[in-house]
């Protein structure tokens, strides 16, 4: 995500967002002037991607075809399926936004004698505005990896042992299944638990890209502007030094 943090708070913001699926368009919508929690007091969020696997994606099963009786059982590994499920994602639309937790001191001769302390606005730009949207594509490049490497990766092993038709058994039903899970594991099958644990590794990983300030931006970029009646002062939104749009390919970095 884009964030821009800074010290002083006040209680209001302004905000531009649209939730899609992962599969949809991202779309805008124009600027707002309603307060919403979507800002941390004093962070600008110029961008947003969020994907839950525990509550939104479909998790691999392990099912077995079973025919016979007694302890003479033979079982038919049957096709499983994966799905990513949504992935939410917003960002700024070119527009005037007021940065939450910002108050600054205004020197200008319609402020008065002794200036005043005023709301800080910073103007975002459509190249700017463009900015946002692919660092938060990059976001949504890096989970679509990490479920490419976990949770697809698991039903591949599955289905692979399904399609080929192949029989287990004639034994004792717990024989059965020890000898195939002993095949998925040599296929390179892991356990609900270890899959998860993986997923999360990988999923986790994204978040280099605002760590390292790769999607930083900065709502105080010139020119600054007063407002004729004093009641604001607005910045332009640019790029920091650290920013890195495009950065390493999720190929790369989710690994």
């Amino acid at each position: 995500m884009f964030a821009h943090t800074v010290k002083e708070k006040t209680a209001n913001a302004t905000r531009c967002q649209q939730h899609c699926p992962a599969a949809a368009s991202l779309k805008q919508k124009a600027p707002s002037d309603e307060t919403t929690s979507v800002f941390a007091a004093g962070q600008l969020k110029y961008g947003e991607t969020n994907w839950s696997p525990k509550a939104s994606a479909t998790f691999p099963k392990l099912e077995i075809d079973w025919s016979g009786s007694g302890n003479k059982w033979t079982g038919k590994v049957k096709q499983t399926t994966a799905a990513m499920g949504p992935v939410g994602m917003t960002y700024l639309a070119p527009g005037d936004y007021k940065i939450p937790g910002k108050l600054v001191k205004a020197n200008y001769p319609q402020c008065g004698p002794q200036g005043k302390r005023v709301p800080f606005y910073t103007t975002v730009d459509a190249a700017m505005s463009n900015l946002a949207r692919l660092a938060e594509e990059e976001h949504k490049s890096d989970y679509q990896r990490a479920f490419d490497l976990t949770l697809k990766r698991w039903a591949d092993i599955i289905n692979a042992v399904a399609t080929s038709g192949r029989s287990f058994g004639p034994d004792a039903k717990p024989k059965v299944e020890r000898e195939i899970n002993m095949l998925l594991t040599q296929n390179g099958n892991k356990t609900r638990a270890q899959w998860t644990a993986e997923l999360n590794r990988l999923t986790a990983l994204s978040k280099q890209r605002d760590r390292n300030g790769w999607h930083l931006l900065k709502s105080d970029g010139p020119p600054i502007v007063v407002a004729p009646d004093c009641s604001k002062l607005t910045g332009t939104t640019v790029a920091a030094a650290t920013t890195q749009v495009p950065g390493p390919a999720s190929a790369t970095l989710i690994n």
